[in-house]
């Protein structure tokens, strides 16, 4: 089966799909991977086998550079969209493939829970941690379940509808320095302000200043 496997989006959503396309790459290793240009190198080293294709929607760059006008998976007997949102519908793709499946557009489920729904029918079942983390679970895993000295907390977001209320991280901060030795903050100069309200409400008072920013 000639299979498309659709997954535009930015680097951290890539990374949470990971698994999903794993699973498609054991049944369909010729399957070919469509992502964004920016993306190519970290699909290098997450599928290194796997067939790269270009696909840059202008809805889904900052500088809104793209086309979609041209985009056509009617030559593929299957195309396996690991996307939903406003543009990316059922009908956007139903006039570019002959033959898809495509996630329902929700926030309520992590990203790896809603490529299952697409992949499963597909394939059929696979463990999800599996194919995510590979032959680093099991060090992942006993990692998970030792107490963290020092936590990074990286509060930039690639765009503006992502960005969590300061409220949120300040309670965040306070949770993790319950249960680490030491916080830092990670923020780009967009999120500088930000960064400095929550080291100023959480940091002080903490016990040789364990929340810092940076």
């Amino acid at each position: 089966m000639k299979l498309a496997v659709v997954k535009p989006d930015h680097m951290g959503d890539l990374v949470l799909s990971s698994a999903a396309i794993r699973a498609l790459l054991e049944t369909y290793p010729d399957c070919q991977l469509f992502i964004a240009p920016k993306n190519f190198a970290l699909a290098r080293y997450l599928f290194p086998d796997a067939e790269l294709r270009e696909l840059a929607l202008p809805h889904l760059n900052k500088d809104g550079k793209g086309a979609s006008a041209g985009v056509d998976w009617r030559g593929y007997d299957q195309v396996a969209m690991l996307r939903s949102d406003n543009v990316v519908t059922p009908q956007w793709l139903a006039n570019r493939a002959e033959f898809y499946v495509m996630p329902a557009d929700t926030n309520d489920l992590h990203q790896s829970v809603i490529d299952y729904s697409v992949v499963r029918g597909l394939r059929g079942p696979y463990d999800i941690d599996t194919l995510h983390l590979g032959a680093a679970r099991k060090s992942i895993e006993a990692k998970a379940k030792t107490r963290p000295r020092r936590i990074g907390l990286s509060i930039g977001s690639g765009f503006h509808a992502n960005a969590w209320p300061v409220a949120k991280w300040v309670d965040l901060s306070r949770q993790l320095l319950a249960g680490c030795d030491d916080l830092t903050i990670l923020c780009g100069p967009a999120e500088l302000p930000i960064a400095r309200t929550i080291h100023a409400i959480v940091g002080p008072g903490q016990p040789a200043d364990r929340s810092r920013f940076c």
